[in-house]
């Protein structure tokens, strides 16, 4: 009511008041209140409390996004707002070989910037972790040119993104000769806005890795209940046909023959079916260090119990220790190995009890360079 607000406006200097000596702001005259021009201090706690009351919109903005993407979204939006930039775009590391790709999914996605390589905008804001643009000519790299000629902008402009514990990448903008000096007459904003994006930006990424981390302890424990299912179930299926054997051997009748086997080709069937879903997510890749002769040998106990010993088949393995971790490809490691002994196991089939070799190899050089060798090879008689 207008009562109420004359009531506040009449209280309100004594409360500024307690707020500067809080503050340690020097008190002023009653002819100071009433001057063109405020004082420096009051300038200055007015800026801060701008910044600050625009930063606290930011975090708003930004605590809403459920993933990256939709973070990196909510940061273009608060970055075309509060500094008008028109074109907005973050290259961010790559973490396999650390090479700065563009989040955009579009054409500059293809774009990369090596952090090693000539320098440019994007990489001397990242290494001095300061505001940088290319509108002073000698600064401008190869790589800024073609930025400003593909956002039609006068320049580029790379605001870096870093915590305590490192870079996180760079926000990267087409600018103007006309806005540049009012961008930089906002560095204190521009780098309050960089920490409140990398923070938040750790912490999508903090989040995003607890969620894969239990999905993987989910995944493995649900892979660790199947084996001891696989194990439980493949013995009395070897006792089945063990006496499945025993009694196509000892009754002649052809229709009892025939039934049994029926009865062998469906028990058969039953271990193929089991060992389908050993191989749960094959087309799923796992994220990390691939142990090779520990993929193989966890994938042995199932492939003799299912497929070998039951047909008499030897499974042998002969894997060289030392072999480093490879970098990615179990889940695909384990479809291969899977497909060569299933093909191996009916080519045996064929001709009588046969072996089965598995066996890997470091140090393979190969045009060059270096290779670990993976073979399945099996004593058959081959084809034609």
């Amino acid at each position: 009511t207008p009562a109420l607000l004359r009531q506040l406006r009449a209280e309100s200097p004594h409360e500024m008041a307690l707020l500067a000596a809080s503050l340690g702001i020097a008190g002023k005259a009653a002819s100071d209140e009433r001057a063109a021009t405020p004082p420096p201090a009051r300038t200055r706690l007015d800026r801060s409390v701008q910044e600050l009351a625009l930063v606290s919109g930011v975090q708003a903005e930004m605590g809403q996004a459920n993933d990256e993407t939709a973070l990196l979204e909510a940061v273009a939006r608060c970055a075309t707002i509060l500094f008008d930039l028109g074109e907005v775009h973050f290259f961010l590391p790559e973490p396999r070989t650390g090479m700065l790709h563009s989040h955009d999914p579009g054409i500059l996605r293809e774009f990369v910037i090596d952090p090693a390589g000539s320098e440019n905008v994007v990489t001397r804001a990242l290494r001095d972790r300061c505001i940088s643009h290319s509108l002073a000519e000698e600064r401008a790299g190869v790589v800024d040119r073609q930025l400003a000629r593909f956002w039609e902008t006068d320049g580029v402009l790379c605001l870096p993104l870093h915590t305590a514990t490192g870079v996180l990448g760079g926000l990267v903008a087409g600018v103007s000769q006309a806005q540049l000096p009012r961008l930089l007459a906002q560095t204190r904003l521009l780098h309050l806005f960089a920490a409140e994006v990398a923070g938040h930006l750790d912490m999508a990424r903090q989040r995003e890795r607890r969620r894969s981390r239990a999905h993987e302890d989910r995944r493995l424990l649900e892979q660790q209940r199947l084996r001891a299912v696989l194990h439980e179930a493949a013995n009395p299926l070897t006792i089945l046909r063990n006496y499945l054997h025993l009694l196509t051997a000892r009754l002649e009748e052809p229709s009892v023959q025939d039934d049994l086997r029926v009865l062998r080709e469906e028990t058969e069937r039953v271990g193929r079916i089991l060992l389908r879903l050993s191989d749960q997510g094959g087309d799923r890749e796992t994220a990390g260090a691939v142990e090779l002769n520990a993929t193989i040998r966890d994938l042995a106990r199932v492939l003799e119990d299912a497929l070998c010993r039951p047909r008499g088949i030897q499974l042998i393995l002969e894997l060289e220790d030392g072999i480093p971790p490879l970098a990615r490809g179990g889940d695909a490691i384990r479809q291969i190995v899977l497909n060569l002994v299933r093909n191996a196991v009916e080519a045996l089939g064929l001709s009588g009890a046969g072996a089965i070799t598995i066996a890997t190899r470091n140090n393979i050089n190969w045009h060059g360079r270096s290779y670990v060798e993976l073979v399945v090879a099996d004593n058959g008689p081959g084809l034609p």
